[in-house]
């Protein structure tokens, strides 16, 4: 499991109920994904509702979800997948990662775009020229 990207100057964004940031990694080795971790802020422990992830490769998609409340601020919240998605080398796998219920956002960490990380999407509008630091389990 590679945390990617490695660094550079964060700025959180607030991810409210019903929204999401999608993008796409390319994978250098073939693996089986089973779950993701995502850096989060919860506003000091009042952020609720759900972190929904789901991780695609063409119309093979997973995904899972894990409660907010009893996150760790800014740290890493890992979501299972429900089943794991096998992915070969070199292979592009997109991936969403949402806000479901709650009336308190989550945060997530941005960084500048780096490695086989692309720019973001909030919501399907422009890109974002910067990316959540996400980690895929293998």
């Amino acid at each position: 499991m590679e945390l990617l990207p490695a660094g550079g100057a964060a700025e959180a964004f607030p991810l409210v109920a019903g929204s999401y940031a999608s993008g796409r990694i390319v994978l250098k080795d073939a693996t089986p994904i089973k779950g993701a971790l995502v850096q989060i802020g919860n506003y000091n422990g009042t952020t609720d509702g759900e972190l929904v992830v789901e991780v695609c490769k063409q119309q093979d998609c997973t995904k899972g979800s894990k409660p907010l409340t009893g996150s760790v601020d800014n740290e890493y919240i890992e979501v299972t997948l429900a089943a794991p998605l096998e992915v070969a080398a070199q292979e592009a796998i997109t991936y969403r990662i949402s806000k479901m219920g709650g009336s308190v956002p989550v945060a997530l960490w941005l960084y500048p775009v780096a490695g086989e990380l692309s720019a973001i999407r909030i919501n399907d509008g422009e890109e974002v020229q910067s990316t959540p630091k996400i980690a895929l389990r293998r």
